[in-house]
């Protein structure tokens, strides 16, 4: 294969120290640079983080699974997590396009913007999530007030998702190496004083359906914490050759994340049963400096801080394609319809959550009226994104601001817990459906090729893959099983603990498999031809939009 470099095209290559021109725009032969070995550390960094180890900490401490069966469901839902993003991170290299903007290709233009929309409030939401629990490690370790060293963390996450692709990965690679030494000297401390034989304890805060429920919880936290990455996985892909084996795509990418992810989640189990403060204990940062004597606890949270701003980038980041994918090019009064609607649900989802957990805990709640202030504001930032034309960097800083200002509410240590595991598994309910419309669309209605014009015809489509999408979630409702809800299924029975995650992945898939029909114009393997495939305003850049007429031969 052969690739010229086309009038008005920038060869951004391997630059590190430029901002990347592009954002959604297929990225050409010419452009195309790395190794698949460079998945395995950036996802290996990017989950060398202390949300990580929540999720064992969660599982045990929370649920109350014993740490043998958290152990065992903790590996089960990381094997199937991993392997799937394994298998999603292969379209980067094949296609050469954002994750999110192959989507259009089972659920159309307009059809995809439902998943686009949910993946942009899911990477601030992430942001968020990430940014509070480095920030309790950067308080604790230089002394500061927690609201100073969110802004620090801010501002330093957000410059690298601005600078883009190849910042992104020279800055994983080398923090993997110095993270994978912190966490080591961490893992020896914990795995010889945990205690692995400690049983299911009924009386833990929410002890869902048991010990088995817990169990299937337990699979479920783990495998909704690796899907949130799932609908990024092919944006840090779609640099590499067109040539490269799929199977060292996979298999790099998988370990990238199965090994950070089930080791520090079992760290986290095992931290349940060491004997600490409780004060000490309900601070994720607290308690790993706990475990690390004298000047190594230092170490351990420098490494948390530096681990945030790893994941946060990737967060930010794939947050930016999102906002990017949501905008329509039609005419204003379609603009005006997509964005309302889409304030309009955002705002009545988090008003309708407020007043179902209203006066649960109204120490660990926020105010009804700054739930509503929030609501507005996230509904406003995604009309922005609908309605006028951002570039990636300018809808990163949005992305980044945003998850900043929701980060603000996770200053109380226990709050931020709870509301994390309904978090995870509220991401496994839109996520499960999606990833399995994509994979079969992908595998077995295209056989791995598109017509990547269709990906960019700005027509109105809504595809049979909504519709798949749409009904697998509604089916999955009465399976839900977590504080905000709990359906009826789950409620009758539950020691099944939550399967709504594997009961909307099979139902979407199924009907999917049945319906769904391949695009029009099936893409020849031999050759693709673009003509101006750059969507208006998704580059980065200064200066006018960068698209581009790309031929590969």
């Amino acid at each position: 294969m052969s690739a010229t470099v086309t009038q008005g095209e920038h060869l951004y290559k391997d630059e590190v120290l430029e901002i990347e021109p592009h954002g959604l725009e297929h990225i050409t032969e010419a452009q195309r640079h790395g190794r698949p070995f460079s998945l395995f550390t950036l996802w290996l960094a990017a989950n060398l983080v202390l949300a990580t180890w929540v999720i064992g900490n969660l599982a045990v401490g929370t649920f109350g699974e014993s740490m043998v069966g958290a152990f065992v469901a903790l590996a089960i839902g990381n094997l199937l997590g991993a392997l799937l993003l394994g298998l999603l991170s292969t379209f980067g290299p094949r296609l050469g396009v954002p994750q999110m903007v192959q989507g259009r290709a089972p659920f159309g233009l307009l059809g995809n913007l439902g998943p686009g929309g949910l993946n942009y409030l899911a990477g601030i939401g992430w942001f968020a999530v990430n940014t509070v629990y480095g920030t309790f490690a950067l308080a604790e370790l230089a002394h500061l007030n927690y609201f100073i060293a969110l802004a620090i963390m801010v501002v330093g996450q957000v410059a690298l998702a601005v600078y883009g692709y190849n910042m992104i990965h020279a800055f994983e690679r080398w923090m993997s190496v110095a993270l994978l030494v912190v966490f080591v000297i961490l893992a020896a401390f914990t795995f010889t004083k945990g205690n692995y034989g400690l049983a299911f304890n009924a009386k833990a805060p929410v002890p869902y359906g048991g010990e088995v429920g817990g169990f299937i919880i337990t699979v479920g936290l783990a495998l909704s914490y690796a899907m949130g990455w799932m609908p990024f996985a092919s944006d840090y892909s779609r640099y590499l050759p067109r040539t490269v084996k799929p199977s060292r795509v996979i298999w790099w990418t998988a370990l990238g994340m199965f090994i950070p992810c089930v080791v520090l989640e079992w760290m986290g189990a095992l931290t349940v049963s060491i004997r600490m403060p409780a004060a000490t204990a309900a601070n994720p940062a607290n308690a790993i400096a706990y475990l690390m004597p004298g000047a190594l606890s230092s170490v351990a949270l420098l490494a948390i801080a530096a681990g945030t701003a790893c994941a946060n980038a990737l967060n930010i980041y794939s947050g930016a394609m999102s906002a990017l994918v949501i905008k329509v090019e039609h005419s204003a009064a379609v603009r005006a319809l997509v964005a309302g609607s889409i304030f309009a649900i955002v705002t009545a989802g988090i008003l309708v959550e407020a007043n179902v957990t209203l006066g649960a805990d109204k120490e660990t709640l926020v105010p009804a009226g700054e739930v509503a202030a929030a609501a507005v504001l996230v509904g406003l930032v995604i009309a922005t994104a609908v309605r006028f034309r951002l570039r990636r960097w300018q809808a990163a800083v949005v992305v980044g601001f945003l998850g900043g200002l929701l980060a603000t509410g996770g200053s109380n240590p226990n709050q931020a817990a709870a509301q994390y595991s309904d978090f995870l598994l509220l991401l496994a309910y839109w996520i499960g459906p999606w990833v399995a419309v994509v994979l079969i669309d992908w595998y077995f209605k295209h056989h791995g090729a598109y017509d990547l014009r269709a990906l960019y015809d700005q027509r109105s489509h809504v595809r049979v893959g909504m519709w798949a999408w749409i009904i697998g979630l509604a089916v999955s409702v009465p399976f839900m099983n977590q504080t905000w809800y709990v359906g009826p299924i789950s409620s009758a029975f539950p020691q099944i603990g939550d399967v709504s995650y594997l009961v909307s992945f099979l139902v979407a898939g199924a009907i999917f498999a049945i319906f769904g029909r391949p695009t029009a114009g099936l893409a020849e393997e031999a050759r693709v031809d673009l003509v101006g495939a750059a969507v208006s305003g998704s580059g980065s850049g200064a200066g006018a939009d960068s698209g581009y007429v790309a031929q590969e031969a």
